[in-house]
């Protein structure tokens, strides 16, 4: 313990001698800043024009209008989920959750109890229409994710 008090005070002492002979030796050399005194007054921003406000009515958007009652919809009784995996561990089946929350995709992890074992299964959804639970299989096949679907009635 004396031994590092009597280094930490050594490599202290050399390293404060250290800089105060760079800042001897380079005394003339370091530049002087002055200071100009300015008046607040004579510093007042003049009144500024600011051209966007005049460039935002010119950018109108026109918005198409849809008929909303010509839309043919799903069955409302009708839904889907997406199974992409059933593992025995949580944390496996978390890592699975983890990689479809960095595709955009929201999953959860469902517990069964099969055979008196715990299951961990990974479910995206329930999605209401087909559409979606189309293009969720797509994603997952181009990013190599086996799924199973399965129709769940509400009946």
């Amino acid at each position: 313990m004396q031994t590092f008090v009597i280094g930490f005070f050594l490599g202290c002492l050399f390293s404060f001698s250290l800089t105060s002979w760079f800042l001897y030796l380079n005394e003339g050399s370091s530049p002087v800043v002055k200071e100009e005194n300015v008046s607040v007054e004579s510093s007042t921003l003049e009144e500024q024009e600011y051209e966007f406000w005049e460039m935002f009515p010119a950018n109108k958007v026109e918005v198409e209008k849809f008929n909303i009652l010509g839309r043919k919809y799903s069955d409302p009784k009708q839904t889907w989920e997406v199974q992409t995996g059933s593992f025995y561990e949580y944390d496996d089946a978390n890592q699975v959750r983890g990689s479809l929350i960095l595709l955009g995709l929201e999953a959860r992890v469902d517990i069964v109890s099969i055979e008196k074992k715990n299951r961990y299964r990974v479910i995206l959804g329930p999605y209401n229409k087909k559409a979606n639970v189309v293009e969720i299989e797509k994603l997952l096949e181009e990013n190599g994710i086996g799924s199973v679907t399965r129709l769940m009635s509400l009946e």
